[in-house]
């Protein structure tokens, strides 16, 4: 059987939340493709990494951005069709988790159809672009705009997809680094973290804290 990664597991069930799974993934992927580009893309990515570097993270913007994604998993969570993903998930979990020894006939059975209905979801989100780690802002913007509830709830909460993609990003990675300084992981704060942006998180730890584990939340 072939291994579902987690990053299209998050974008084919769309109730774990799409701003998360950017934002992990969303940085490193345009440092790593500053390296590789072509000369005509490079050009794109290099201000885009300049852009991220210099974005300072307010209070203000960070709830923005709160609402915006909390509304979307709210949305995606009435979907009928993420609820069926979901369900299918948890069933084939429970039968994984089973011994061979232990499975019945019939359950050997419905575990290899719930493989192949997941494996065919999947395959149809990468046949779309959808499994496509982005490279720059403009790509992230792009795959939120394919997504319509978060788009509109970027929209209602006052953010546009750029600037929604540029929260994230910033956010997490800066909640990222200051867990791994505070617990002593790291020593020295990595270069693509603002000053700034730490000293704003230090600041407002206890209600940044709380607004981070609402979001993460969605990350299961």
């Amino acid at each position: 059987m072939s291994k579902r990664p987690s990053s299209v597991l998050a974008r084919a069930c769309a109730s774990i939340c799409l701003a998360i799974v950017l934002a992990m993934a969303g940085l490193p992927a345009m440092l790593s493709a500053q390296a590789q580009a072509q000369p005509q893309d490079r050009a794109e990515i290099d201000r885009d990494v300049q852009e991220l570097r210099i974005y300072k993270l307010t209070m203000g913007k960070v709830r923005q951005m709160a609402t915006a994604t909390l509304a979307y998993a709210q949305a995606q969570s009435r979907d009928p069709r993420v609820q069926a993903r979901r369900q299918r998930e948890k069933e084939l979990s429970a039968l994984e988790a089973k011994s061979e020894a232990r499975l019945t006939a019939a359950e050997q059975k419905r575990r290899e159809e719930l493989r192949t209905k997941l494996e065919a979801e999947d395959a149809e989100a990468a046949r779309r672009g959808d499994d496509e780690e982005p490279k720059t802002l403009s790509d992230m913007a792009r795959r939120i705009d394919r997504e319509p509830d978060l788009a509109s709830a970027i929209r209602s909460a006052g953010l546009t997809s750029r600037e929604y993609s540029m929260l994230t990003l910033t956010f997490f990675n800066a909640m990222f680094a200051h867990s791994m300084k505070k617990a002593g992981t790291i020593k020295e704060l990595p270069a693509d973290i603002l000053p700034e942006n730490l000293a704003f998180i230090q600041a407002n730890e206890a209600e940044l804290n709380q607004i981070y584990a609402q979001l993460q939340a969605y990350d299961r």
